[in-house]
């Protein structure tokens, strides 16, 4: 199975404490993904990460708080989520069909990109 003309799909940052599969059990994503699918993790040197930038390491960026906390606090984690990682769904060509940021929020880093108490270093990194 593929996504419709070769479309990608991205789930980004969840810190439910739901396990990555109980995620891809909600309604909204099974019509994107066959169940058969394993969720893999996805290596550090796969060209996801050379696309654009040569990505050498999976940062937790965090969330407009903690973000503006990090300088004095030195969290960047919600709850129990303290590991960030990748993990993705291929199709039968070895082709990524879907990319999951898990426990990283780069969604927040670029909608805070412009607010100048969010460190950019966050900000780049996740463009």
């Amino acid at each position: 199975m593929s996504l419709p003309r070769g479309q990608f799909g991205r789930i980004d940052k969840d810190r439910t404490g739901l396990p990555v599969p109980a995620l891809l059990d909600a309604p909204a994503l099974y019509f994107l993904i066959s169940p058969d699918r394993e969720i893999v993790e996805i290596s550090i040197t796969h060209p996801i990460f050379r696309v654009v930038y040569d990505v050498e390491e999976i940062l937790q960026v965090p969330n407009l708080y903690n973000g503006i906390e990090f300088e004095s606090r030195g969290i960047t984690h919600e709850d129990d989520g303290t590991v960030p990682y990748v993990r993705g769904i291929f199709d039968d060509q070895d082709r990524l069909m879907v990319l999951i940021n898990w426990n990283t929020d780069l969604g927040d880093a670029w909608e805070w990109a412009d607010n100048p108490s969010y460190p950019s270093h966050f900000s780049t990194y996740a463009f």
